[in-house]
């Protein structure tokens, strides 16, 4: 499984785990022994699933694997139905931790899961699992020979900004979207011992360029490295990272 993949799904999952935690919490049905381990033994399954994802214990979880499909049970808080607490019940699939195309499958389910308890998802956290799910079915499929390398994320994003119309018009975009704060962004990331004029005038940059890429879509979601040079990560894997050097521009080519 790729180590950048399940950040990214962790980026993506965690607030909506949390979201589950407090619909479905056993301690809410301390008074109804039953109902409360139900819940307890189906969050417990929830937790075995998500683990290796959410504390990135990637090779501890080499060797597992769900052999049969996880079947998930909750009683709902607060939510009742001629009278009865309304429960709901879910399938999760069978799963590796080193396939990637699982990871993404898990991912559509949880997120399905929510749906099913009355939690509000994303359309854009669907539309990219859904996307990596249909990419990764064609790699898997695809003859080698005639496969193509896949852009890299920073291609896609300069792809479809150049493509769009409303890059002819950064000032006024600019004006429309508040700043961001970079440094809430835990998924931002800058090269270490980075020249402090270059790191401050890659900020400026940045906040330049981001309401021009959809930043709803992914800010805090998709990792982000700044770098002073692509020359300085030659070699290395940033496959499912999205990478801005210190030359890049909002006028030109990212």
């Amino acid at each position: 499984m790729s180590q950048n993949s399940a950040k990214a799904v962790n980026a993506l999952l965690k607030p909506y785990i949390r979201r589950i935690l407090l619909k479905t919490h056993p301690d809410y049905f301390a008074h109804d022994v039953k109902k409360k381990k139900i819940n307890q033994a189906s969050f417990q399954n929830l937790q075995n699933v998500l683990a290796p994802i959410l504390q990135e214990r990637f090779r501890d979880s080499e060797n597992i694997k769900t052999e049969n499909a996880v079947k998930l049970e909750f009683y709902l808080k607060n939510s009742k139905v001629n009278g009865k607490l309304s429960k709901i019940e879910h399938t999760l699939p069978i799963s590796s931790p080193k396939s990637t195309l699982d990871l993404w499958t898990t991912t559509t389910s949880i997120l399905d899961l929510c749906r099913k308890i009355g939690i509000q998802v994303m359309p854009s956290d669907i539309d990219a699992a859904e996307k990596m799910i249909s990419s990764l079915s064609k790699q898997d499929y695809s003859p080698s020979y005639a496969r193509k390398p896949a852009p890299s994320l920073s291609q896609v994003f300069a792809n479809e900004l150049y493509q769009s119309p409303i890059a002819q018009n950064v000032t006024d975009i600019s004006y429309r979207h508040p700043k961001l704060p970079l440094d809430q962004n835990e998924l931002l990331f800058f090269q270490p011992h980075m020249n402090p004029k270059i790191k401050e005038s890659m900020k400026s940059k940045l906040q330049q360029a981001l309401p021009m890429l959809c930043p709803e879509r992914w800010w805090q979601k998709v990792p982000l490295l700044c770098v002073e040079d692509e020359q300085d990560i030659s070699g290395i894997d940033v496959s499912g990272i999205l990478v801005f050097t210190a030359n890049m521009s909002t006028k030109g080519k990212l």
